[in-house]
């Protein structure tokens, strides 16, 4: 697994994300579409870990990558030593039904169980870690 280190400052969000998106364009792995939707996940990701993990602190994000060619996918696994978080553990909202009269934000974990294939959460001495997997649809 590639693996890249940040302090985590909004700052940070572009590199981290041109980061798996080079790998991704190494292995000629994913259409326009798929290349997107990573880096919604990326960005939805890394953007809770700044605002949400370490309010009072500064602290790091490391983000991961493996593109498995054999099973035509690629693995994301973003990690911090924040504030406890489980979003797989979170329930999606009805839009629809939950629109009017319903407070702001929460709607990112619904996006991401969308778009992910999978999301795995382990709190782990300290540490979160979040593994999303997302198929390759084909080559660039």
């Amino acid at each position: 697994m590639k693996q890249i280190v940040k302090e985590a400052k909004i700052e940070n969000i572009n590199d981290m994300i041109n980061f798996v998106l080079a790998g991704m364009h190494e292995k000629k792995s994913g259409s326009k579409k798929l290349i997107f939707e990573i880096k919604i996940i990326c960005e939805e990701i890394l953007t809770n870990i700044i605002k949400y993990a370490y309010p009072f602190e500064k602290g790091e994000i490391q983000l991961g990558y493996y593109i498995d060619e054999f099973e035509n996918k690629i693995i994301l696994r973003f990690c911090d030593k924040g504030i406890a978080f489980d979003p797989t553990a979170e329930s999606i909202q009805n839009i629809e039904r939950d629109c009017i009269g319903r407070e702001i934000g929460g709607l990112g974990i619904n996006m991401l169980k969308n778009l992910a294939n999978s999301m795995l959460y382990e709190r782990r001495e300290g540490i979160n870690e979040l593994t999303i997997t997302k198929i390759l649809d084909e080559v660039l």
